[in-house]
């Protein structure tokens, strides 16, 4: 008699975990895949800089979605210890750069200020009679791109080592269930994305508690940047 095999969606409240940090791996290889184009782009494209800060931006975005504690489970701070000193302060500057730069205008790496042109005529000092927009700001360019790559490529290592970990503890506890209960699931149905849904949270309070942290005893270390 012939087999046939189909896919089956694990909905065990421990399959939530291992759910987040395939989610976390998504975020990291778009955000390497997005820093791999802003690359390419800085050298097919190198007078576009505001496509090529575009694509650093979104990349920027993607990474430290991975690191935020919204409803998925989030890179913990334990997680970033096993970078170096020097990966950590990359880290943390890349957190900055977001925070205060490219998510909020904060920081001192751009300004905005008001200009007029001062016009002398015939030894006369004529009067102002318009003012116009002076800027000064950074713009993202490859360098960024280099260190976010270089980062995210060992921060998605360690959520590599975690995926596997977790896949082994869930597949031990589906291998416990009973055979009907595993072969009688179905595929996952997405639900429809509505637009009044974009500010609501897809998940109740109740069911994310059922999601394992890896912090340790006293908490996230105040030194590193989430």
């Amino acid at each position: 008699m012939p087999s046939h095999s189909r896919a089956v969606q694990i909905t065990l409240p421990e399959a939530e975990t291992l759910a987040d940090l395939y989610g976390i791996e998504y975020d990291l290889d778009t955000a390497i895949e997005l820093c791999h184009k802003a690359l390419r782009l800085s050298k097919e494209a190198p007078g576009d800089y505001q496509l090529v800060e575009a694509v650093i931006t979104a990349a920027v975005v993607r990474y430290f979605r991975c690191h935020s504690t919204g409803v998925r489970l989030g890179i913990q701070s334990s997680d970033l210890e096993q970078l170096s000193e020097e990966d950590r302060s990359t880290h943390n500057y890349l957190k900055d750069l977001r925070d205060q730069f490219v998510v909020h205008s904060v920081n001192s790496f751009e300004n905005s200020y008001v200009t007029t042109t001062a016009t002398v005529k015939d030894g006369e000092l004529l009067p102002v009679s318009s003012l116009n927009p002076g800027n000064h700001r950074m713009v993202l360019s490859s360098s960024t791109a280099r260190m976010l790559l270089d980062v995210a490529r060992k921060v998605r290592t360690i959520n590599e080592a975690k995926v596997a970990e977790e896949k082994e503890r869930l597949l031990r506890i589906v291998q416990a269930r009973p055979l009907e209960e595993i072969h009688g699931g179905d595929l996952y149905t997405p639900e429809p994305m509505l637009v009044t849904q974009v500010g609501k949270s897809r998940r109740t309070k109740s069911r994310s508690n059922n999601r394992r942290r890896h912090d340790g005893p006293d908490g996230p270390r105040p030194d590193l940047k989430r």
